[in-house]
């Protein structure tokens, strides 16, 4: 009860002096901003830290993935000329068997003709 019976005290002590009331309310009121102030102080602080580091992990991780993107365009280049060289092997064979078949198809159908005009004569 004595705590309450001081703020009670208190209480009548700047009711009876106006001027007093202000002066505690303007220096809260000055205590509060400078709070804040250093608040938005300390927020721009870390956001200009947070954006640096972003900054710095950005340029880090863009050099990754440069270096990634050429070891795989050289991959892709290495097996994309195999394919190539493969694919040649297969068409020039390809090529072969199909000059043999149309070899053989027209010695088959020259002995045909020539036993036809045989016979004819």
């Amino acid at each position: 009860m004595e705590a309450y019976d001081q703020i009670e005290g208190l209480i009548i002590y700047l009711q009876a002096h106006p001027l007093v009331a202000l002066v505690l309310v303007v220096l809260g009121l000055m205590v509060l901003a400078s709070l804040l102030k250093k608040l938005i102080k300390a927020a721009f602080i870390i956001a200009v830290i947070f954006l640096a580091g972003l900054y710095w992990t950005n340029m880090e991780a863009e050099s990754e993935w440069q270096t990634q993107a050429e070891v795989l365009t050289k991959q892709a280049t290495k097996l994309g000329k195999a394919a190539l060289e493969k694919g040649k092997e297969l068409f020039e064979e390809g090529k072969k068997k199909v000059e043999e078949e149309v070899g053989k198809r027209v010695e088959e159908k020259a002995e045909e003709l020539e036993k036809k005009v045989e016979e004819a004569k």
